[in-house]
């Protein structure tokens, strides 16, 4: 889940094969995402990658091209540059400081289910 700044109601999904990105997508779910917390989350399976947003699913994709060794997850902060202003919207210092929270991170092995309400594996 990649968070730009022009468009808070909506993030960028993306994924690395073999170190190599390429695979955004935009998705949202109807509603400003920086308002508040939001549960996010994702599924990747053998064959299968599903992202939720506060339970909702919003995006799959199944087949060929999707990542096959042990990866990772990570919280990042895009600065920006005058260069990525097309991607992440123009950067303004003078509005003030930008910060991102992180309330908590879970991670759920495939073969475990519903170790916390928030999670997907819930019923």
């Amino acid at each position: 889940f990649e968070f730009l700044g022009k468009d808070p109601q909506r993030v960028q999904l993306n994924y690395f094969v073999a170190a190599r990105g390429g695979n955004e997508k935009m998705v949202g779910n109807g509603t400003d995402l920086s308002s508040g917390f939001n549960t996010y989350a994702f599924e990747w399976l053998p064959g299968s990658m599903r992202w939720f947003i506060n339970g909702k699913l919003v995006h799959s994709k199944t087949g060929a091209g999707l990542p096959s060794v042990p990866g990772q997850f990570f919280f990042s902060l895009w600065a920006g540059a005058s260069s990525l202003d097309g991607w992440l919207g123009k950067f303004d210092p003078a509005a003030g400081p930008v910060s991102a929270e992180i309330d908590w991170a879970a991670y759920t092995r495939p073969d475990e289910r519903c170790l916390f309400p928030e999670s997907i594996t819930c019923p």
